[in-house]
């Protein structure tokens, strides 16, 4: 293509190649723009897979936790459990052994002391002593021994058949129910030993006039 130039204030002739062409400037800009959303798009794409990939993995690490916890869990239930059952086992053989061993065994030695202070004061009352005031500590003993029994009776069938009828109430009651039988037995065997006490007096003015006809 030929053009005509102004060269040093004259026209000039020069030849212009035509297969070469000036790149406009709109299309730089919309290939920079393309490549950059290409970037971006990319990158989305890289963080929604990061972002996948970690959420996996929190899920994966919280269904692994979730079943260690589980099985923990049972661990401690079963433990608890068996704790639970042995508890209740030793509950009802220590409640069965006071019960019907050491209290059934006070009962029988206070039951045996009465009937030898009983025979004691029938000799002294044939002897023409009074005996009243003995008479009358042996008559208490043997209400509150006959009460004591009574009360054994009641928190004996108190006392569960199985291990799984054991209950906190169930406990606290036997257990007040004992205490309860304890202090009666201990109420009549303290009347016996008043009751022996005033006996002795009465063995120590026969010594006395033993003694005195000695003389």
């Amino acid at each position: 293509m030929a053009l005509f130039v102004l060269v040093g204030g004259r026209l000039a002739f020069a030849e212009v190649n035509s297969t070469e062409k000036v790149a406009p400037k709109g299309s730089n800009l919309r290939s920079e723009l393309t490549q950059k959303l290409q970037e971006l798009k990319a990158q989305r794409e890289s963080l929604i897979k990061e972002f996948q990939a970690k959420k996996k993995e929190v899920l994966d690490n919280i269904k692994i936790e979730k079943k260690d916890f589980e099985d923990k869990l049972k661990v401690e239930k079963a433990d608890f459990e068996a704790n639970i059952k042995e508890k209740r086992s030793e509950f009802r053989g220590k409640a069965e052994e006071i019960l019907s061993g050491r209290f059934v065994a006070a009962v029988k030695n206070i039951t045996s002391i009465q009937d030898r202070i009983a025979a004691r004061i029938a000799a002294l009352k044939t002897a023409g002593k009074d005996v009243s005031q003995a008479e009358t500590y042996l008559s208490d003993s043997k209400l509150k021994l006959g009460q004591a029994q009574t009360k054994l009776a009641e928190i004996k069938a108190l006392i569960p058949t199985t291990d799984l009828k054991v209950t906190v109430e169930n406990w606290q009651k036997i257990k007040q129910g004992a205490n309860d039988v304890k202090n009666l037995i201990k109420e009549s065997h303290q009347d016996l030993v008043e009751a022996v006490k005033i006996l002795k007096g009465f063995d120590q003015e026969k010594s006395e006039t033993t003694s005195t006809s000695a003389e």
